[in-house]
């Protein structure tokens, strides 16, 4: 049925529109987002195994919670997932339960201005402590508002001694590509790009503690091939360029 009203939308409406109404109805929790392609979640699945981080923090529930309730059900590892959006909190808690793995994982915050409700948000990560993998994919874009205000809350979110991954998603889009670059050069973390072939236009950045990009060499080759290096900006200068 969500199938039907998808094509139906995008034939009949003008690109603008079509654009404005999917969005609205994703936001709202009354139409799935697209998943991402199955390279993605054996990427982030392998380095799971290889990593064995032992906190994760994600923002944004979906299908990638999925994934990482299963590596927490089974390894021990602790995982909060906040998600703005209480329809999916509800669909995403009820998946996991079906499933059979670790439930009430995920947690509802909802946003106020540019960020998660600053009260909820502070109780709910003084309570689970510092992460050695996080995953950024929220809150929501509406109205222009970037994920840059997590920022803020990086020293207490991140375990500096301990990080291990960073991943973000959405880094097709400039200014969180620009977000991921600054948390690299903040923590000391070595930056690899993947773009999603099966979610047009999506892309996304993973970002590894330098003890750890090794683990990459792990990888099927196949896999490893996706994962193309991020140069590291270019320092302003003001000195005149040379000819």
């Amino acid at each position: 049925m969500v199938s039907k009203v998808r094509t139906i939308v995008r034939h009949v409406l003008p690109r603008p529109a079509r654009d404005a109404v999917l969005k609205a109805a994703h936001t709202r929790g009354l139409m799935p987002w697209a998943t991402k392609g199955f390279e993605v979640w054996l990427i982030v699945q392998h380095l799971l195994l290889l990593l064995r981080p032992q906190a994760m923090v994600e923002f944004g529930s979906g299908r990638s919670t999925d994934y990482l309730a299963e590596y927490a059900h089974k390894s021990g590892c602790r995982l909060m997932s906040i998600e703005e959006n209480w329809i999916y909190v509800a669909k995403v808690n009820l998946a996991l339960r079906l499933l059979m793995t670790r439930t009430n994982v995920v947690r509802h915050v909802p946003v106020k201005g540019e960020w998660y409700d600053h009260a909820r948000f502070d109780r709910l990560l003084d309570a689970f402590g510092p992460a050695d993998f996080v995953f950024i994919d929220g809150p929501v874009d509406r109205e222009g508002r970037e994920r840059a205000a997590i920022e803020r809350h990086l020293d207490r979110l991140i375990d500096l001694a301990e990080v291990k991954l960073v991943l973000l998603d959405d880094t097709q889009r400039p200014e969180v590509k620009a977000l991921a670059l600054r948390i690299a050069e903040r923590f000391g973390l070595v930056a690899y790009d993947l773009a999603d072939t099966h979610k047009e236009g999506n892309a996304l950045t993973f970002l590894l503690a330098p003890g750890h990009t090794a683990a990459l060499d792990a990888l099927a080759p196949s896999l490893r091939a996706l994962l193309e290096p991020v140069a590291a900006p270019a320092a302003a200068t003001d000195e005149p360029a040379l000819t």
